[in-house]
């Protein structure tokens, strides 16, 4: 039994006597510090907070089982260039505390050894901070980072939380923002009470940022409004068309009163397992589509679809039910659902003009 007294590399010399004879081996040892298996498996800290208000919240550090907590020296400090506008955080404790809505981060340190010796590990928590007051500019936001009772949480606080309607999904954080990943069978249910909450039903955008999986049903749509018959609807599909096709897994919207269903076919093929962010803007009968930014240009030329149709006689008050106002990842047709990642959806309470999307940091 080999006993370690300090970390290092050294020797142990075993021999063994048979009679007159002795034979010896030898057996290097490594007895590593705090410090080698810190510098080995890292940290992890919570990946995402989420405050109220002035409200607090804790991130938590977890060191590798090799270290005890007074092995080393942890310190909390919003990352470099943020402000405490949004919040503070106890250097010490690693307490967070809300100052006002918007989003931050905070960089976790943790040190071991001294010297040449010294090993130093960080990570960072995003913080959002959601206010305790409605928000006048959007009618719904979704909390994508879990699920409640079955439902997503709207955070604009206008309580227009979406019912999940399945259960192959699953939440994670990537690339500090939070997403929710659909898979098969299942999709997200619109409230009806969306439409109350809109300062205009004439006048309204759809952000969604999604990244479409290879496993995405032929025609899926992205989202729509509508909810029972295949008239009346709102909608837009990030793959639609005949996968053997070249120009298949494009973009394509439209819009359908009781008899005429007026479409826009589009040849923009959005990657799989890549976020993109969609603007459909809604500016009294008039849809535009923008991607990342950039308006969508259709295949005929246009650069939108003006349907003459209101939303609220032709969508809202035709093909609605007293609670389902429409769908994410659903389709009003025999189509595959949509099968992916999403990392936000709101509908803002205004049709946003291509400078507020441009200037909108869309890739956020």
């Amino acid at each position: 039994t080999v006993a370690a007294s300090k970390a290092g590399k050294g020797k142990v010399v075993t021999s063994v006597t048979a009679g007159q004879t002795t034979k010896t081996g030898t057996t290097e040892v490594w007895v590593k510090s705090a410090a080698d298996f810190l510098n080995e498996k890292g940290i992890t800290v919570t990946p995402s907070l989420k405050i109220t208000g002035t409200g607090t919240a804790q991130i938590e550090v977890t060191l590798p089982q090799e270290i005890k907590k007074s092995d080393v020296t942890i310190n909390y400090a919003l990352k470099a260039g943020e402000s405490t506008d949004v919040a503070t955080v106890n250097s010490n404790t690693g307490l967070v505390t809300g100052v006002k809505a918007g989003r931050t981060v905070v960089t976790t340190t943790v040190t071991c050894g001294a010297g040449d010796a010294m090993v130093t590990k960080t990570a960072d928590t995003n913080v959002r901070v959601l206010s305790t007051e409605a928000d006048a500019a959007v009618a719904v936001e979704y909390d994508l980072s879990a699920a409640d009772g079955g439902k997503l949480t709207d955070i604009s606080n206008h309580n227009n939380d979406a019912v999940i309607k399945g259960t192959n999904y699953s939440f994670a954080t990537e690339g500090g923002e939070d997403v929710m990943t659909l898979g098969a069978n299942t999709y997200l249910e619109l409230p009806k009470s969306i439409v109350a909450t809109l300062a205009s039903t004439e006048k309204f955008t759809i952000e969604t940022k999604f990244a479409k999986s290879a496993s995405c049903g032929k025609n899926a749509w992205l989202f729509c409004f509508g909810a029972n018959t295949n008239t009346n609807y709102l909608f837009v599909s990030p793959n639609f068309g005949d996968t053997s096709s070249s120009e298949a897994n494009v973009i394509r919207s439209g819009i359908k009163n009781s008899t005429e269903e007026k479409l826009f076919n589009t040849s923009k093929q959005p990657g799989n397992d890549v976020f993109h962010t969609l603007h459909m803007v809604f500016d009294e009968g008039n849809v535009t589509l923008y991607m990342d930014g950039i308006q969508i240009k259709g295949n005929s030329d246009a650069y939108s679809i003006d349907s003459g149709y209101n939303a609220k006689t032709d969508i809202f008050d035709a093909n609605t039910t007293e609670t389902v106002l429409g769908y994410i990842g659903k389709s009003l047709w025999p189509d595959g659902l949509f099968q992916g990642k999403i990392s936000s959806f709101k509908i803002h309470n205004a049709a946003l003009t291509a400078e507020q999307i441009q200037g909108d940091d869309v890739k956020q």
